[in-house]
């Protein structure tokens, strides 16, 4: 089935490049260095290219969990992790397929559509709008500008158009946010801006924090998991043979699901910071040196996956990818993401025999988001 040449990188020895940031592609040296305490939160310099930008955007971008270490991150870690732990029921489970069970009803059969639009973008959005409780027209317009922030923070050098996308989201996030969550403080119930506001440890986290974790956690649950998700519907237009019995096989399902995510991993690189001098892939990176984790790369690392090109959902080690990196930086969002991922399977299944593409589709450029912009496809019945 056709990929994105974009993304067809063979793997190869940590090196540095001239701008003495260092890559890791292979994916044995991945591994480690996903687990080693030697590497850090992303360099908050990055963000300096951005000079356009306000103190609202800056402060929001900044005080993600991704640029922060110590005592703080590892508050935050545990609050999500509880979180999910204990979310991820029977009744999330039911939640979640009556939304895609409804989304796809809403698709009309054997007629060109959007599977990006109708669904992907859709199904992640309605979850966390349960999970955080914001109320239907508030929630909506939250998670669309969660999508454009998290989507335009990964643009090395955004147009002045897109800046000015960006800095509307960051405004709007805060305008609409800030006070769901000051309301959550008043009148706390069960849902996860609630948990977050009482779970927190107010010395560690204050509420410009506090801000900024919720709009991640939007973000995280809404960008990566639409990528994800129109990967899912690409992949059965190529091999749509398997449609059917993803409804009916659960082990083929999560073994499709995660080759998917192996093949078209949507988070296709992480900054670190080394922390210290230390030494990865048998090289040596000095401290303070930004290092590039390639996860795409190496998940299609030969000495790893064997022919990695080939989607193949039965690989004995199909839950090795990198997708959701690793250590103890590992998303703490994976377990929802499958979630969505197996509910759309699942309902897709039961509804279409097949699905087929004429067009292709348009992939989102950038070298850390590996996501579709349009995905026009044909359901059939």
């Amino acid at each position: 089935m056709p990929r994105n040449g974009q993304y067809e990188t063979l793997p190869r020895d940590v090196y540095c490049d001239h701008a003495r940031v260092w890559h890791v592609t292979r994916y044995a040296d991945l591994r480690d260095a996903l687990k080693t305490p030697d590497l850090g939160a992303n360099f908050r310099s990055m963000l300096a290219r951005h000079p356009a930008f306000s103190y609202t955007t800056t402060s929001l971008l900044r005080g993600s969990p991704i640029f922060i270490d110590g005592p703080l991150r590892m508050h935050i870690r545990h609050m999500v992790v509880t979180y999910m732990r204990h979310t991820l029921t029977d009744a999330l489970r039911a939640s979640a397929q009556d939304m895609v069970t409804d989304l796809v009803n809403q698709i009309e059969p054997d007629v060109e559509t959007d599977a990006v639009q109708t669904l992907a973008d859709q199904l992640p959005a309605r979850v966390m709008r349960y999970l955080t409780g914001l109320p239907g027209e508030i929630g909506q317009i939250i998670c669309q500008h969660a999508a454009t922030l998290g989507e335009g923070s990964t643009e090395a050098f955004p147009s002045t158009k897109r800046a000015k996308e960006i800095e509307n989201s960051a405004q709007e996030l805060t305008n609409y946010l800030g006070p769901q969550l000051a309301q959550r403080l008043k009148n706390p119930g069960d849902d996860l801006l609630s948990y977050l506001v009482l779970r927190r440890d107010t010395e560690l986290l204050d509420d410009e924090g506090l801000l900024a974790l919720a709009v991640f956690l939007l973000i995280a649950a809404q960008v990566t998991t639409a990528s994800f998700l129109s990967a899912i519907v690409q992949t059965l237009a190529g091999a749509s043979q398997i449609l059917p019995r993803l409804s009916v096989n659960p082990m083929l399902r999560r073994g499709f699901l995660n080759e998917v995510l192996r093949l078209e991993t949507p988070l296709q690189i992480i900054v670190r910071r080394c922390l210290r001098d230390t030494s990865i892939g048998g090289v040596s990176v000095p401290a303070d040196a930004g290092v590039m984790l390639h996860l795409g790369t190496g998940n299609r690392d030969p000495d790893e996956f064997e022919i990695p090109g080939l989607f193949l959902a039965s690989r004995p080690n199909v839950l090795n990818h990198l997708a959701f990196g690793g250590g103890s930086r590992a998303c703490p969002g994976a377990r929802l993401a499958l979630f969505e991922g197996e509910a759309m399977a699942e309902a897709l299944g039961k509804r279409f025999r097949r699905i087929s593409a004429d067009r292709s589709c348009q992939w989102k450029k950038g070298q850390v988001l590996k996501s579709i912009t349009e995905l026009p496809v044909i359901f059939h019945a």
